[in-house]
């Protein structure tokens, strides 16, 4: 009977205080994701579960922004005039069957090593967010499954053991988070023109080509 009493008074305690439980986390995720949404979901049914999910979305779009934005970062760094390596075209944050964002970029060498540093700029960007404290660690490398593969493909013509693919890797993601951090107010120029427009193109960001420090790229 007592512990029937003790049980009931706990219940009684959690649902006193779930509006407070509720509003601490809001304010917590409001603290980490500070930006307004660009819009409101509204709905008669199951508002509340709205809500939930697009809190989930928003923090995923936030990720997949500054993924994009690695991406496309790098693939600027080599649009330079002494290197023109390649050129990007554009990026997107809009999700689709298979992914939640998109880069294209066209490449002018055959050096296989360049699409390599621009897909590594994805995870990269993610690296960075880590290191402000702004994505948990766990979230880092969620979206970077098609990114690997592309890398691994490339090598695998060098006839890289696995082995010798995942040193590789360690080694230039370290070079490609070095120029994101050494640009990183061009990062989060690029990631907050994604978010507000879910879609870029060159046109939108090639004014900031010759004020970014690209030299590490192709030595």
């Amino acid at each position: 009977m007592i512990l029937l009493l003790e049980i009931l008074f706990l219940i009684l305690i959690y649902l006193t205080n779930k509006t407070d439980i509720d509003n601490f986390f809001d304010e917590v995720y409001q603290n980490v994701f500070p930006q307004k949404p660009p819009y409101e979901i509204i709905s008669d049914q199951e508002p509340q579960k709205n809500l939930i999910d697009y809190k989930k979305y928003h923090a995923e779009e936030y990720y997949t922004a500054y993924h994009e934005a690695g991406h496309s970062l790098i693939s600027l760094c080599l649009s330079s005039k002494s290197n023109n390596a390649c050129q990007f075209i554009k990026a997107d944050i809009l999700p689709e069957k298979n992914t939640l964002g998109k880069t294209y970029t066209s490449y002018f060498s055959k050096n296989p090593m360049l699409q390599v540093f621009v897909a590594l700029g994805g995870a990269a960007a993610e690296l960075i967010l880590k290191d402000d404290h702004k994505i948990p660690f766990y979230k880092v490398g969620e979206g970077c499954g098609s990114d690997l593969i592309s890398i691994k493909k490339k090598l695998l013509k060098y006839q890289y053991s696995e082995f010798q693919m995942n040193q590789f890797i360690h080694a230039n993601i370290k070079k490609v988070k070095f120029i994101l951090n050494q640009n990183k107010k061009y990062l989060e120029y690029i990631a907050d023109l994604l978010l507000s427009r879910k879609k870029i193109t060159h046109q939108d960001v090639k004014h900031i080509i010759p004020y970014l420090k690209k030299q590490f790229i192709l030595k």
